[in-house]
């Protein structure tokens, strides 16, 4: 119970696994932080972009559909770091100009579309995902059904590229530049986005 007997519910955990630091709505801008997380946001663009590389010699492989849902999984991903990287440069030139919001604030247009670029990012690799269960699914349970028509890799390219983009849209419409937090260009919890 609140101060005023409101009811509130506070979680606390002790360890800062990846997600745990991710969805940390109080954020201090610490350098150290940004320097380690472009690194290895560079290192894990780099890691995908070799990923892609050592398909372009297998033609035979690349012919299967399963391979281009593997890629265009991998091509989600990288397009979320790279949004994720122009999250951390408008955090950092926020700083370093000394305009950090409070997160009462209304959050600027290029922080409102860095995080609704990065919502839908995710949720197109979350689609992915579910398109790769699926035609493992297929491939194991119903053996002799296991190739994918071009029709059916059309529907999940626009279900893939397509559904997750309703969700950034839907919040932009509700919240506006309220939709994102100003000091740390990530969702907000307040219209639960998050």
């Amino acid at each position: 119970t609140g101060i005023n007997g409101e009811k509130r519910v506070s979680c606390q955990c002790s360890h800062m696994t990846s997600f745990a630091v991710l969805m940390s709505f109080v954020s201090d801008y610490n350098p150290l932080e940004a320097t380690v997380t472009i690194v290895l946001l560079g290192a894990s663009l780099g890691c995908l972009f070799f990923t892609i590389i050592a398909y372009i010699p297998a033609k035979e492989m690349r012919r299967a559909r399963i391979v281009w849902i593997n890629l265009l999984l991998v091509i989600s991903l990288m397009l979320s770091i790279i949004a994720f990287y122009f999250m951390e440069l408008v955090v950092t030139n926020n700083v370093k100009e000394n305009k950090v919001p409070d997160a009462a604030d209304a959050a600027s247009i290029p922080c409102v579309i860095v995080a609704s670029l990065m919502n839908y990012f995710w949720l197109c690799q979350m689609a992915w995902m579910v398109c790769e269960a699926v035609v493992l699914y297929q491939a194991i349970v119903r053996v002799f059904a296991t190739h994918i028509s071009k029709c059916m890799f059309i529907l999940f390219n626009l279900a893939c590229w397509g559904i997750p983009m309703i969700f950034p849209i839907i919040g932009f419409i509700w919240g506006r530049t309220d939709v994102a937090n100003p000091k740390t260009c990530f969702l907000r919890q307040k219209y639960g986005l998050v």
